[in-house]
């Protein structure tokens, strides 16, 4: 008489475990949008070189807009994925105006260390492809004007996020770290030389996610 409810408990005990790691088993996708800047070195100097009689303006950071597409595989705590990026500088002092436009695309790799209400883990990219471009003016003219396609480019970071509310799979959080980016053999239609140029820095953005 005792049997019938036991097999119950064992019955149901065993729809939860099932039902447990059929739900883990699944992929994840994350989508992040994310807005930051890469504090780079004194590019701008470089860029303008002799061709500026005037003093160029102080480097300030590359700052702009981003976006994460991430998949998860089952009962991992890795995730793999694309970066984009594009990131955008103008800077003037007195009559010399310098700006410069980067997009980037590259593989990621993380790996969450937690991953349930606080996300913790290091990011790690490698560039794909990239397109560059840096113009100085000075008093109305052109003075330089680099163009380039290929760059040597990665990066590693800490991602700490929190998911905020249990219903919607939103995220939010940060995300630090190095980032070496050289662009390579960038050409400048005003002077017709080359060089390559060195924006790597520190990087810090700010992300919003969608999971499902």
């Amino acid at each position: 008489m005792h049997k019938q409810p036991q097999f119950k408990v064992i019955l149901i005990s065993v729809f939860a475990v099932v039902t447990a790691h059929t739900a883990s088993s699944k992929a994840f996708v994350e989508i992040k949008a994310n807005y930051g800047g890469l504090a780079t070195k004194d590019f701008i100097s470089a860029t303008c070189g002799s061709a500026c009689t005037g003093i160029p303006p102080a480097n300030v950071p590359l700052v702009g807009i981003g976006a994460d597409l991430i998949i998860s595989p089952p009962l991992t705590a890795y995730g793999f994925g694309i970066r984009y990026e594009k990131l955008n500088i103008s800077g003037t002092l007195a009559a010399v105006e310098a700006t410069a436009q980067i997009e980037r695309i590259a593989a990621l790799v993380n790996y969450r260390f937690i991953d349930t209400i606080l996300k913790i883990g290091p990011v790690f990219t490698v560039g794909i492809s990239n397109q560059t471009q840096f113009k100085v003016i000075e008093s109305g003219t052109t003075k330089a004007n680099y163009t380039s396609t290929t760059s040597d480019s990665a990066s590693a970071g800490l991602e700490i996020g929190i998911k905020p509310l249990i219903i919607l799979p939103l995220t939010l959080g940060v995300e630090t770290g190095y980032q070496y980016l050289n662009i390579k053999n960038a050409i400048d239609s005003v002077g017709g030389s080359s060089k390559n140029i060195d924006l790597s820095g520190l990087y810090l953005k700010a992300y919003l996610g969608l999971s499902f």
